[in-house]
């Protein structure tokens, strides 16, 4: 059975998603952000989903926003993979550190958040 999406169905979904994203990252830090600090966690929680951008947004409500921006770097950034017997590792994604750096870039303002560059 094939099930086409339309574009109009593809940016509908696209919007729900950001705004999730957007409410997870407002609901969950409770400091004062810049604009680009929180155009760069609404990326970590789109991408990464809001549970495996929980460490940062901890590491900010106890530190500060300026003070935890290294651990964007860290967070998020390992794939998991599964072998036919089952066993399943973790092993660092480059594209996910790149990701991860250019959302460390958007926070500290130093890119605009649009297009990414990877």
């Amino acid at each position: 059975m094939n099930t086409r999406v339309t574009p109009a169905q593809t940016e509908r979904s696209f919007e729900e998603r950001l705004r999730i994203a957007e409410e997870d990252v407002r609901s969950a830090v409770r400091r004062p952000l810049t604009q680009a600090q929180f155009d760069a966690l609404v990326s970590l929680a789109y991408n990464a989903g809001a549970g495996n951008a929980r460490p940062m947004f901890n590491e900010i409500n106890a530190l500060g926003p300026e003070r935890a921006a290294e651990r964007l770097l860290t967070t998020a950034i390992t794939a998991r993979q599964q072998d036919a017997r089952g066993h399943v590792t973790h092993l660092e994604s480059r594209g996910l550190r790149n990701r991860r750096r250019h959302e460390y870039n958007i926070y500290q303002g130093r890119v605009n958040p649009w297009p990414p560059r990877y």
